[in-house]
């Protein structure tokens, strides 16, 4: 049983959206051909990652009759809940039987994005952080700097460094008062 006709249908779609691909088989030949649709197991190297077997591709799956000169259309859809990457195998069985036995196959391979509606809070977010960071730095840096400067201590001066001459005079000699001149006084002797 190897694999005579092998078609892929790929889907792209946002979580929780639908979307669809169809697929044409067409009898060239002169007799009907009764089909049905068996899905296969495909080994899955990631079996303790699986989620839950729910079901994301949808079409018509009964089985049905293909007259001579007759073209089929099968529509095939794809919705999840979920971000991530899908797949399912089907085989298109006939009778009588095609290809000499070989199995016609169809692969139903879908991404389904997550959509970012956080992206400008993101951003907003980011950029509020990235200047908190940058005033704390400068605080930090500042406080560091800050903390290095010293102002030196006052020098010890002698007590009389800051006197006048008259302050001089008055401290070295307590006893005597002076008395202003007055400019407009004359004095004589």
């Amino acid at each position: 049983k190897h694999v005579g006709i092998a078609v892929r249908l790929t889907f792209e779609t946002l979580e929780g959206e639908k979307t669809s691909s169809e697929l044409t088989v067409v009898n060239n030949g002169t007799v009907a051909i009764w089909y049905d649709w068996r899905r296969r197991s495909q080994p899955d190297s990631f079996q303790g990652l699986k989620r839950n077997r729910m079901q994301r591709f949808y079409f018509n799956n009964r089985e049905g009759v293909i007259l001579p000169g007759e073209t089929k259309t099968f529509t095939f859809f794809f919705k999840s809940l979920h971000a991530g990457i899908f797949r399912e195998y089907w085989e298109f069985g006939t009778h009588p039987t095609l290809l000499g036995g070989a199995t016609l196959q169809v692969n139903l391979y879908a991404v389904s994005l997550t959509q970012d509606i956080f992206r400008e809070e993101r951003k907003l977010l980011k950029h509020k952080l990235a200047a908190h960071e940058a005033v704390t730095i400068v605080e930090s840096v500042l406080q560091e700097l800050l903390s290095g400067i010293l102002t030196p201590e006052r020098a010890q001066s002698p007590v009389d460094a800051y006197l006048t001459e008259e302050d001089l005079f008055h401290h070295r000699n307590p006893r005597v008062q002076c008395w202003p001149l007055h400019p407009h006084t004359t004095t004589t002797t």
